[in-house]
């Protein structure tokens, strides 16, 4: 597996974005985007340095083994590297960045599991990045559920670029650091357990509410 639908998937947001910062979130069209919505998500901010997952494609319910709409995005991660995603996120809500984490779930006894997550703002009508999109590319078993990621590096996409590296068929990346600028996220302790939801079906990521 390689991840050509992130990929695609920044490829049509730069489309829609037309030297904007960021497109505005009523301009997605999920029929556009219909063979990579397993593994899309919408962002919404809900603090400064804090967002949930407003809508999740199916493989984030497989990665979890249940459905994830209303969880912080920072609960599949790992307690160490939970502040290191807000940062993250933080950076695209209040830069306009466009972020790709390289993740690894690693646990004693079990196959490594890789996987990049891609972050791309999105603008309410009043032009406020209140919203991000993005999808979750994984490489490896995914076995029993759920697979929480550490975070190896976070890259950021220069537009100008028009490329990045490629996810291979094997635990680790490439090194192709040329198209980004790279800033390693140092992991840190503290952060308590995120509740998590209800246990229910996994849902068809669907994008049909207001954007406000």
């Amino acid at each position: 597996m390689t991840d050509q639908k992130l990929k695609r998937l920044q490829g049509y947001w730069s489309a829609l974005r037309a030297g904007r910062p960021a497109p505005r979130r009523s301009e997605i069209d999920p029929r556009r985007i219909e063979p990579l919505l397993e593994n899309a998500f919408i962002l919404e901010r809900t603090a400064r340095d804090a967002a949930r997952f407003r809508l999740a494609g199916a493989h984030f319910c497989t990665l979890m083994g249940m459905e994830i709409r209303g969880m912080p995005v920072n609960a599949i991660f790992v307690p160490g590297y939970r502040a290191a995603c807000d940062r993250a996120v933080s950076a695209v809500f209040d830069e306009g960045a466009q972020v790709l984490l390289d993740l690894v779930a690693e646990e004693p006894g079990r196959m490594a599991l890789s996987g990049r997550m891609l972050i791309l703002p999105l603008a309410s009508e009043t032009g406020v990045l209140s919203r991000a999109m993005g999808g979750l590319v994984t490489a490896g078993i995914i076995g029993a559920p759920p697979r929480r990621f550490s975070i190896r590096g976070q890259q950021t996409l220069d537009p100008a670029a028009g490329a990045y590296p490629t996810l291979r068929d094997r635990p680790g990346f490439a090194e192709a650091a040329i198209p980004f600028r790279t800033r390693p996220l140092r992991a840190l302790d503290g952060d308590g357990p995120s509740p998590a939801p209800p246990r229910g079906r996994p849902a068809r990521l669907r994008l049909v509410e207001n954007d406000d």
